[in-house]
């Protein structure tokens, strides 16, 4: 009885360690990374995009896949500059995207975040997808987005939203 003890302790023991390291799973320079993107994200929810210029580099480029219609998915560049000014406009309604099941890799100076996405127009579900960020650290040690890509999926029924959403990085 008492090796049974023993065992069913060492198993619990080793789920809260798992279940720790995934709590703090992500490494200073990702929380460094992540934190662009969040800002990124908070400046298009307050429709203040006045940070932005220093989270993109100047020749920083947006493209998209989009499946609206079934079997016809196109690929769609967008002027950065276009993004910009329709994240700024002053709106009635909240532009939120919520992330979700986030990847971040870093290799030197080049990282990339690779995340699922909802986007609500106010309480109003629009679509999902993935986003993709190319990031570039510059020679002062600051990350700038250089590449951001999007697929979008229309209509829940082709999204899988989770309960929780990560808006912040005190979110992870």
């Amino acid at each position: 009885m008492n090796r049974f003890l023993a065992i069913a302790a060492l198993i619990l023991c080793a789920a809260s360690s798992a279940t720790a390291q995934k709590k703090t799973k992500w490494s200073a320079d990702q929380k460094e990374v992540l934190s662009v993107v969040f800002d990124m994200f908070e400046g298009m929810r307050k429709a203040d995009t006045t940070g932005y210029h220093k989270m993109f580099t100047p020749n920083a480029q947006l493209h998209t896949v989009m499946d609206r219609e079934a079997g016809k998915e196109s690929l769609r560049s967008d002027d950065m500059t276009k993004f910009f000014e329709a994240m700024a406009k002053p709106r009635e309604i909240i532009y939120d995207e919520p992330l979700w099941d986030m990847k971040v890799e870093i290799d030197g100076r080049l990282a990339q975040v690779w995340t699922k996405y909802a986007f609500f127009a106010g309480d109003k579900f629009s679509h999902c997808g993935v986003d993709a960020f190319l990031l570039f650290k510059d020679k002062d040690g600051y990350w700038k987005i250089f590449e951001l890509v999007d697929t979008r999926h229309f209509g829940e029924e082709n999204c899988n939203l989770p309960k929780k959403f990560l808006r912040a990085l005190s979110d992870l």
